[in-house]
């Protein structure tokens, strides 16, 4: 996802499932085996100089936000209404990698200690990847998506994807296949 005007609420609701359900992507050999998959299942990406999700979204989010009933959420210390009212790369709680230019290299590096640390990552970039809303096809930003889907294609042909994920009443696995 590229500076996408999503509701931190909905996102956080989805980090929070993922976070409680233990959600983690593991690759399965043609002989059962299963091996860890440090990677994400989705990533948004937005630049911290995106005025359309950052100011101009916050202003009609508000307006719609003025009949509707929040409750504070203690998780991230914030409340609904304020995650309602913005999008999902503009509240630190959940932003679980940073990528900037460092001497003409992109770097890219997790949060330590993030909230959110699921396969849903949420990237922030600098204004020198991505300058504004619309700056998506610049070559800096098509550097980090390819950086991302390189990086992390570990999917092995003959191996099957799976997502797991601990959501039964006694605690076990269920595990997703693609």
């Amino acid at each position: 996802l590229e500076n996408p005007a999503l509701d931190a609420l909905a996102s956080y609701q989805l980090v929070d499932f993922l976070k409680r359900s233990n959600a983690r992507v593991k690759l399965r050999s043609q002989d059962g085996e299963l091996t860890d998959a440090d990677v994400p299942i989705i990533v948004s990406v937005t630049s911290e100089a995106d005025k359309a999700t950052g100011s101009v979204y916050p202003l009609g989010r508000t307006m719609q936000s003025l009949n509707l009933a929040f409750r504070r959420d203690s998780d991230l210390d914030t409340s609904q209404r304020k995650l309602f009212r913005r999008a999902e790369g503009h509240v630190e709680q959940l932003i679980s990698h940073r990528a900037w230019i460092e001497d003409g290299e992109i770097k890219l590096e997790a949060i330590e200690d993030r909230w959110n640390d699921t396969p849903f990552w949420i990237v922030r970039v600098s204004k020198d990847i991505s300058a504004n809303h619309g700056d998506v096809a610049n070559p800096r930003f098509r550097s980090l998506i390819k950086r991302l889907y390189f990086e992390n294609e570990v999917f092995d042909p003959e191996a099957t994807t799976v997502i797991f994920a601990d959501v039964q009443p006694d605690g076990g696995n269920v595990g997703v296949s693609r």
